[in-house]
């Protein structure tokens, strides 16, 4: 019998499957999540609506008790446009709770306004990789804003600029995109974004939480990775600098080992460290000093 998943993803469609099935097996890969088995179950129509209508039936009839749940859909084309995200997304979590799942085992994401929102922040990146795809240049972003008000399933307002079409109409621009370059389904266009894109370039400006954002977060909390040897290390270096008053600037630079603290590369990092030219023994190393930054 093999052993259960503890994470199931629930989504409307094959393009969010492919996408988000790929950008979490890279966060396992990274070292970003710990490694866990999941489960990607989609609606069978492909339908955001039906999605919504039919989310009891959505989970399997033996879900493992100690499985996360991350339910996830475009808010356009639910048929729940007049609500808010966030009250369709409580309404999701309460639907569930009825059935025994609820909780912090449920994470529920509503994307407006739709999947290709999640693309916005890195999409120099989207452009980038798909044009690397078939060993073209990346189009200009006034070409793809012109082909996607071409496309039939909504033409963008003439006086619309890119910035702002992207942003309120991030599947049409994608799908012109794809158009330009000549590639295969928008599925499979999902599938490559989600094997090839920088997942740090997906996150928002600070101080404006994107729905990545949201869902990394709380997979980073169901599966937190493991801490290596080097950060333990790094951590208890910090600690003992601390105590000594000798801490960098904002803590971000890391210490250089014996051998390179005379190096070239050593002396120019020098003044970084230290609290001045006068030594101070190091606690608890038998008043091993610092001069400069360097061990003396």
């Amino acid at each position: 019998m093999s052993d259960p998943y503890e994470l199931l993803l629930l989504v409307a469609d094959q393009d969010a499957a492919e996408l988000l099935g790929g950008l979490i097996e890279r966060g396992r890969k990274r070292g970003c999540l710990r490694p866990f088995k999941d489960r990607i179950l989609r609606n069978a129509r492909g339908r955001h609506d039906d999605f919504w209508r039919h989310l009891e039936e959505a989970l399997p009839p033996h879900l493992p008790a100690e499985a996360q749940v991350l339910v996830v859909w475009d808010h356009r084309g639910s048929g729940r446009e007049e609500s808010t995200p966030s009250a369709c997304e409580q309404e999701v979590c309460k639907r569930l709770a009825h059935l025994g799942v609820s909780g912090p085992r449920v994470l529920a994401v509503a994307l407006d306004p739709e999947l290709e929102t999640i693309l916005v922040p890195a999409w120099e990146g989207v452009k980038y990789h798909l044009a690397q795809e078939r060993g073209r240049e990346p189009p200009s972003d006034a070409a793809i804003l012109e082909r996607a008000r071409s496309l039939h399933r909504g033409p963008i307002p003439p006086d619309v600029p890119f910035e702002k079409a992207l942003r309120h109409y991030p599947k049409e621009m994608l799908e012109a995109l794809r158009q330009i370059l000549g590639l295969g389904t928008l599925a499979t266009v999902h599938r490559l974004l989600g094997q090839h894109l920088s997942i740090p370039r997906l996150k928002g400006e600070r101080g404006a939480e994107t729905a990545w954002d949201r869902i990394a977060r709380q997979l980073m909390r169901w599966f937190p990775a493991p801490r290596s040897a080097n950060g333990v290390r790094w951590r208890r270096w910090r600690a003992w600098l601390r105590a000594a008053g000798c801490e960098p600037p904002g803590g971000a630079a890391r210490p250089l080992g014996p051998r390179r603290a005379g190096s070239a590369r050593g002396r120019a990092w020098a003044p970084r460290w230290g609290p001045g030219p006068s030594a101070r023994p190091l606690p608890g190393r038998g008043g091993l000093p610092i001069v400069s930054g360097r061990l003396g």
